[in-house]
């Protein structure tokens, strides 16, 4: 069995004999792909057959020595192919997806951090009283004006909150959406921020 038959025959090399060459030959040919064997593969295949005289056999099997050499020079490949896709410049089609829109790239409405200073002062202070009056049954500490002021930005999230209070999370919860946002939405309209 020659190493021509078995993949050497890509590095232009003349067939060596002998059982140890042989045993490395089959070994690189076991790594050719079905088709089209990769530049990067066929160097290192070249590489086995021209430094098959570095093996000694006092220093450990042929197995170790070949996966020794093959993990050294894939790595070689690997740099290599890196550095080349760093210098391709790779275009990609464009799609409309792609496209920057203008209005995309203005800044946002200085509204926003009105808006929210303005539900910040009305949940604060609680001119009619309301928030703080709305209450957890059994727990008179637990108002909407409290839960408001923790989950308005930056929010707590539930469990943060139930904890904080000794409440069950299902509790915090279904009382914010039962009593405190129907409040908060009730501001939001009355100012104008929503329909």
């Amino acid at each position: 069995m020659h190493c021509n038959k078995l993949g050497c025959i890509y590095s232009g090399l003349q067939p060596r004999e002998g059982k140890r060459y042989r045993f490395v030959c089959v070994a690189a040919a076991l790594m050719l792909p079905l088709h089209k064997p990769s530049v990067y593969l066929i160097r290192v295949q070249t590489a086995i057959c021209r430094n098959l005289d570095r093996y000694d056999p006092a220093k450990g099997s042929v197995i170790t020595w070949l996966d020794k050499y093959l993990r050294w020079r894939l790595q070689d490949c690997r740099e290599e192919q890196k550095q080349e896709q760093d210098r391709t410049v790779v275009n990609f089609p464009i799609t409309a997806e792609d496209t920057i829109d203008p209005i995309d790239n203005l800044p946002a409405s200085p509204d926003i951090p009105l808006i929210l200073a303005e539900t910040y002062e009305w949940v604060a202070t609680d001119p009619d009283g309301e928030l703080s009056a709305t209450q957890v049954k059994g727990y008179p500490h637990v108002t909407c004006q409290v839960i408001l002021l923790r989950r308005l930005p930056p929010e707590m999230t539930w469990k943060a909150i139930a904890q904080e209070f000794g409440v069950p999370l299902s509790t915090v919860a279904n009382f914010y959406k039962r009593e405190c946002l129907p409040r908060l939405r009730k501001f939001a309209q009355e100012r104008g921020y929503l329909e």
